[in-house]
């Protein structure tokens, strides 16, 4: 049997805005003292030395750990503690141990039962023909889930909003039992897929608390699975998908946010063309042939990622009188654009109908406080989604043009601003600095935000576009197993290589071949180990002899 893990993004911890007086806490209106202790942390300094640290370790005695004021960069301190289900004493080695043990989907499921702290989904799959999902972990039972103060916010640290306790069981709190939990071992399609998504539709109706047990309310954006599933139900319907195949669609790069929000920008075009000058027209023409492919040649991943980076800047920025723009999107990552494109698309969505007259007057916003998100509401005139969505593509071409120069594009010509010399990708190690070549070559990375080969970035630091688009998040490696009851084939694509010591052969020998999507053979049988080994490491010698 083999199986494959992806993030569950399930909720399982939440943090406190504790009320401290002195060394004390107000909790359901008593004063509980802190628990303080002593700690030091060795610090490994630029130059290599390292530093031993004496810090104060202060704990919320029902919640958790109080996190160090200073060191959260905000403009007023919070006193804040993190309640989290891994913060006990439990271990997830038994559950490893039995996966390798494991021989039916019955024995995988009863092993992730002991998987109890970092939840992940699990894809199952056997020489059978048997696949199965399961994504047991230890979620905590709310006291209350309050709308108006989710889980997945900051929560009053004084009481009324508490894990239920357990009436004995390993967790001084209540957990979500293991059928609560999703799994299944059917797949009506054909196939199981995941991909960091919600895995039974909790936030379709973007009200994640009204289900019978509560998970999470954000999970990412779902457009990584989505193409996937396309390409699979095809594939199904043609009898069957080779190895190869499926390493066609690990590599798709096709922008589901782009095919979603692009129409609005064309079509705010098509109603405002006293809006758009010479090069704007151009940038349109160029996204409206598309193909969604964020390949390392084409310049219109670069338009569009500009866009939607000033875009929801100046849709959400003016919010709180400008704070949210100030504080949240100053650097504005994947992870909060999940929420920020969601909130973007689903306002350009709702008011799409009624347009006009909702910008007349004659209706009103749709948002629950009528709060018009289309509008800059630091200025005197009242801006329309048309003036809002043109004025973004203005300001990004604007701001994309110097960087573009900087990375060796033609500033006046838009057919030069390629995606790869702005969306880059390095394995940085720390220890270059004392070792030369421990970090990889900088190379032009395909793919984009949210797509099935991901590479997500920050789109913005200090409320202007990043200079740079440094991939910080992308697939950690790729494997293809065929489990034929003949013979195991597999087929892999790593990031890096298999040493660790820099000048070694293989240190980042399979990088170049990572970034350009190529597979090497997986030696899986123990015949087609030996007769792939270069050399062979005894460890009762402690040496290694050639193979």
């Amino acid at each position: 049997m083999s199986w494959a893990p992806t993030t569950s993004l399930y909720d399982v911890a939440d943090a406190y805005l504790e009320i401290l007086d002195g060394d004390e806490v107000s909790f359901m209106g008593e004063d509980v003292a802190l628990i303080e202790r002593e700690e030091v942390i060795r610090v490994r300094l630029a130059d290599g030395s390292v530093e031993e640290r004496e810090v104060t370790v202060q704990e919320v005695p029902h919640h958790g750990p109080l996190l160090p004021a200073d060191a959260l960069g905000l403009p007023l301190p919070l006193n804040i503690s993190i309640r989290w289900t891994g913060f006990q004493a439990r271990s997830v080695a038994r559950a490893f141990y039995e996966l390798e043990e494991a021989q039916t989907y019955d024995d995988f499921r009863g092993a992730l039962d002991h998987y109890f702290t970092g939840g992940m989904h699990w894809l199952y799959a056997d020489v059978n023909g048997e696949i199965g999902y399961a994504s047991f972990t230890s979620v905590p039972v709310r006291e209350v889930l309050d709308p108006e103060a989710p889980p997945i916010t900051l929560l009053p640290g004084d009481g009324g909003y508490e894990w239920l306790p357990a009436e004995g069981g390993p967790d001084p709190f209540l957990t979500l039992s293991r059928d609560e939990v999703p799994w299944t071992q059917s797949a009506p399609d054909g196939f199981l897929l995941s991909a960091n998504n919600d895995p039974v539709g909790q936030t379709d109706d973007n009200d994640p608390f009204n289900d019978p047990a509560y998970l999470s309310a954000i999970f990412d954006l779902g457009t990584r699975v989505y193409a996937p599933a396309e390409q699979l139900s095809a594939f199904v319907a043609q009898d069957g998908v080779s190895l190869e195949e499926l390493g066609a669609v690990q590599l798709n790069t096709l922008s589901r946010p782009a095919e979603r929000l692009l129409p609005f920008l064309f079509d705010a075009a098509a109603r405002r063309p006293d809006l758009i000058d010479a090069q704007m027209a151009e940038a349109l023409a160029l996204l409206e042939s598309w193909d969604f492919a964020c390949g390392v040649d084409a310049v219109e991943p670069s338009l569009f990622h500009a866009w939607l980076a000033v875009l929801i800047r100046d849709m959400l920025g003016d919010e709180g009188g400008g704070l949210v723009g100030d504080l949240l999107l100053a650097e504005l990552d994947a992870r909060l654009v999940i929420v920020a494109l969601k909130m973007v698309t689903h306002f350009l969505e709702v008011t799409a109908a009624d347009l006009d007259q909702i910008q007349s007057g004659e209706l009103p916003f749709p948002s629950a406080t009528g709060d018009d998100y289309f509008d800059d509401r630091r200025t005197e005139v009242v801006e329309t989604r048309d003036e809002l969505l043109l004025q973004s593509l203005r300001r990004a071409l604007d701001e994309l043009a110097p960087i573009m120069a900087d990375a060796g594009a033609d500033p006046d010509a838009l057919s030069t601003w390629r995606w790869g010399l702005w969306h880059t990708m390095q394995l940085v190690d720390p220890a270059e600095a004392l070792v030369p070549e421990a970090s990889s070559a900088r190379l032009p990375k395909p793919g984009g935000l949210y797509t099935v080969d991901v590479a997500d970035y920050v789109l913005a630091r200090e409320g202007a576009l990043s200079a740079t688009l440094d991939v910080d998040n992308a697939p950690s490696n790729r494997f293809l197993f065929e489990m034929d009851p003949a013979g195991v084939r597999g087929l892999m694509a790593l990031p890096g290589g298999f040493s660790e010591h820099p000048g070694e052969p293989h240190h980042n020998d399979l990088w170049p071949e990572y970034i350009a999507g190529e597979y090497r053979a997986v030696p899986f049988a123990p015949a087609e180990v030996e007769a792939s080994a270069e050399s062979v490491l005894s460890w009762a010698q402690g040496a290694v002899s050639p193979g």
